[in-house]
């Protein structure tokens, strides 16, 4: 028994030759990479509680910035149909208009001229 279990090894050693694997898991130094990988995650933390108001789930807005739109002279706004919206999606299209609205993303218009047919 012993000597069919060496011969296995040894026919493995030569195949792992044979085939140039190298086994480097010895030579690692695992210690150093998980220090490695410790002092990213506490830079990262670092980061995120100095910059907390970047990293939260809120909207950002950019202040004393006015956006401007320039159109072709003599362009005429045109008139597109409301699209219906799935009766699968309907509620959850609902809750992220609302949603949308809260925030300050978009609001509510009564009427509007490019939203009329011309």
């Amino acid at each position: 028994m012993e000597q069919q279990i060496a011969e296995l090894l040894r026919q493995k050693q030569e195949l792992i030759r044979a085939l140039q694997i190298r086994d480097h898991s010895s030579s690692q130094n695992w210690p150093a990479i998980k220090a490695i990988r410790a002092k990213t995650e506490q830079n990262l933390n670092n980061l995120l509680r100095e910059y907390m108001d970047i990293f939260d789930d809120k909207l950002g807005e950019i202040s004393n910035y006015e956006a401007k739109l320039k159109l072709r002279s003599g362009v005429k706004p045109i008139f597109c149909r409301v699209r219906t919206v799935p009766f699968a999606l309907k509620g959850r299209v609902e809750k992220e208009i609302d949603r949308l609205e809260r925030e300050g993303v978009i609001e509510k218009v009564e009427s509007s001229l490019n939203g009329q047919p011309q």
